[in-house]
């Protein structure tokens, strides 16, 4: 997880309010918590709501993973795209990382449930903060 300094943590608390009241469109979006932390690592709180506002736009517009316009959707915003994103998660990993596959499936009985921890927190939950910078960039 993200640790956050106590002033971290308030602005992290307001941009989530602010966020909730522009994108009340949004059904379920669990990876904005982490966005937030992950943006207040290393950016001011006004460009890191610019940034975590943008990407809720240009999320929401994309009605496809790319549509004709370019656009990607960066973020799931409601459960069924949640639930895609987690299982082509899954066909990847057991299509290129077999073994790997095998053994967590083992752990956890099936490697969507382990996949639907890591989407929302942009795999911050198992690797350090700096790579999950790196998957969250």
């Amino acid at each position: 997880y993200v640790d956050l300094e106590h002033e971290e943590l308030h602005y992290a608390k307001v941009l989530l309010c602010m966020l909730a009241q522009s994108n009340s469109h949004i059904d379920d979006c669990p990876s904005i918590p982490m966005m937030v932390a992950l943006l207040l690592v290393h950016l001011e709180p006004t460009i890191a709501y610019a940034v975590a506002q943008s990407l809720l736009a240009v999320s929401t517009s994309a009605t496809t993973y790319c549509n004709h316009d370019g656009n990607y959707r960066f973020l799931a915003i409601n459960r069924t795209q949640q639930q895609s994103m987690v299982c082509m998660f899954d066909a990847l990993v057991q299509r290129k990382l077999a073994p790997v596959h095998r053994h967590a499936a083992s752990l956890k009985g099936d490697f969507r449930e382990i996949a639907a921890d890591w989407f929302p927190s942009f795999f911050a939950t198992s690797v350090p903060v700096e790579t999950a910078l790196k998957v969250f960039d």
